[in-house]
């Protein structure tokens, strides 16, 4: 009710406002400071089910804000408090939730809550990297508990779910899976993902080796069965899925978790568990959701949001594989995988997912500047840009704004992996020639196929879409580049200005428009010579 919602939002601003006011003070009495713990949840043991409100969750926020902005006052007593609640969270039984009837108030409330208490909890681990160890590894065993309970739980619900079981044990098993477990997990892979720099090598190590992420890329059998409760009556019966899919939904965070505490690990260390065979498995992992992608594609409405889902474990293992490679042979291979994903004709998909291709673009990017060849991934880049994929085609054939918005950030994403790839090969350079021809090269590049796929058209022709990202392209490299070598930016505006009104057409706006970008971004540098055009 209205009343409720207040309260809640009273006592939320008050809880804060306290926290601010201790933290404020050079040495809080801890007699006053207890008053903002004893607002949390009471302690019970890790195998007594907790109960939670979210006043209590408003209360953990602003304790760990209060460690925060304190500096670590009265960490000692206030850091094994949070780790005894860390151990309880498996069990907690929410106390003041309305269930709407469908099961996702309580998912969103618990997935709301593991988000935003392990990012608070990270926050303390950031800020005192001593006192918050503990919480470190109180989040680790979380992690550890939450995925064994998923992995023994979930098969013998979804017999229970093929079956239409009755028996309450398994429907009140059910339930506390999908609207606590399953939620609190994937609140806290994201948490974790999000603040990935704060774990070391050995935490990575423990991620990987774990059942649950050895289990990828197909936890479970039959996952796409789904889960969904409705209470109606005091009568429990299966109805669908609080998330779009089980496996989707929980693998793409778990995928990206992977991946980005990946990014944090040394090389070297990675070559020193070269048994684990890291990229062996975001091998599996990626062929299993491909090969999903493709069998069942057809079948789906691009509206779906299982569709949506799926296509972002698709980009999540995309990104692992990226990150997984450490040699010249897996780049290539990598490389060859995410080259062909940007060509693949749209039927056989059926959907276009920008997200997915903007992994495949940063990929190239990431590859090319580790250990791919230079040239042949610029070139992949290049050609997206003058020759330009089935989704990019299809993208601009279409009337929504979402989808135009999308064309857009997938363009910049493209212009962003060029300038990266482009400014490796001029640090690479040693002379001043050498730097100058490579960089009239690659613009002079982006250029020709544009012009001669342009030859002989009428002044009142539309443009491609080939044509504006060329134009666009040569603008956003001489802004980008023009710190790391001037040159950029001359050879940049003399290429341009060689195709204004060469004929007159519909392209010559577009030129004027990124001239004049150019001049704004870089003036000190351009603004004389655009001046003159």
């Amino acid at each position: 009710c209205c009343c409720c919602c207040c309260a809640m939002a009273f006592f939320r601003e008050a809880v804060t406002q306290l926290a601010v006011t201790l933290s404020g003070l050079p040495h809080a009495p801890w007699e006053q400071v207890e008053r903002l713990v004893q607002l949390g949840p009471s302690l019970l043991s890790a195998d007594e089910s907790s109960r939670l409100s979210s006043q209590h969750c408003d209360a953990l926020l602003a304790i760990c804000s209060f460690l925060v902005k304190s500096k670590g006052q009265h960490a000692n007593l206030i850091v094994p408090y949070l780790v005894r609640v860390i151990a309880t969270l498996p069990t907690v039984v929410w106390i003041d939730y309305v269930h709407p009837g469908d099961g996702t108030c309580a998912v969103a409330q618990n997935e709301h809550f593991g988000l935003g208490f392990c990012e608070a909890l990270l926050s303390v681990v950031k800020a005192l990297p001593n006192a918050g160890r503990p919480l470190v590894d109180a989040l680790l065993m979380l992690f550890d508990r939450l995925s064994e309970r998923l992995l023994e739980r979930v098969p013998q619900l979804i017999l229970g779910i093929q079956s239409m079981s009755t028996d309450p044990i398994i429907l009140s098993d059910a339930i506390v899976m999908c609207e606590v477990s399953l939620p609190l997990f994937v609140g806290l892979c994201r948490a974790m993902a999000a603040s990935a720099g704060l774990w070391g090598d050995e935490h990575f190590f423990h991620i990987f080796q774990s059942k649950i992420v050895q289990a990828l890329p197909h936890p479970w059998p039959s996952s796409g069965v789904l889960l969904k409760f409705v209470k109606k009556e005091d009568q429990i019966r299966m109805h669908g899925v609080p998330y779009a899919s089980l496996e989707s939904v929980l693998c793409q965070h778990l995928v990206t978790l992977v991946a980005k505490t990946l990014e944090y690990v040394p090389a070297s260390k990675l070559a020193a568990h070269a048994d684990l065979n890291v990229y062996a498995h975001a091998t599996k992992v990626y062929e299993r959701i491909a090969a999903k992608i493709r069998q069942q594609g057809d079948r789906d409405s691009v509206d779906d949001e299982a569709v949506a889902t799926r296509f972002g474990y698709y980009a999540a293992a995309i990104e692992y594989l990226v990150t997984a490679t450490s040699n010249q042979e897996q780049a290539t291979l990598t490389l060859k995988i995410i080259s062909y994903l940007l060509q693949v004709e749209i039927s056989e998909i059926n959907i276009v997912y920008p997200p997915l291709y903007q992994a495949c673009i940063r990929g190239i990017g990431s590859l090319g500047c580790k250990w791919a060849d230079l040239d042949m991934s610029l070139r992949t880049l290049r050609e997206l840009v003058v020759k330009p994929s089935p989704v990019l085609e299809h993208l601009i054939e279409q009337e929504d704004p979402n989808k135009l918005a999308s064309l857009q950030s997938l363009r910049q994403c493209c212009f962003e992996s060029i300038a990266q790839l482009l400014n490796k090969s001029i640090e690479c350079q040693d002379s001043k020639e050498g730097r100058e021809a490579l960089i009239q090269r690659e613009l002079t590049s982006l250029c020709a196929p544009r012009m001669s796929s342009y030859e002989g058209s009428g002044a009142t022709d539309n443009p491609g879409i080939n044509l504006k990202n060329s134009v666009c392209a040569i603008a956003y490299l001489a802004v980008a580049l023009h710190k790391k070598d001037v040159h950029t930016m001359n050879v940049a505006i003399t290429v341009l200005n060689q195709q204004l009104f060469s004929p007159p057409s519909l392209l010559d706006s577009l030129i004027i428009e990124q001239l004049a970008y150019i001049g704004v971004e870089a003036p000190s540098v351009a603004s004389e010579q655009i001046t003159q055009l």
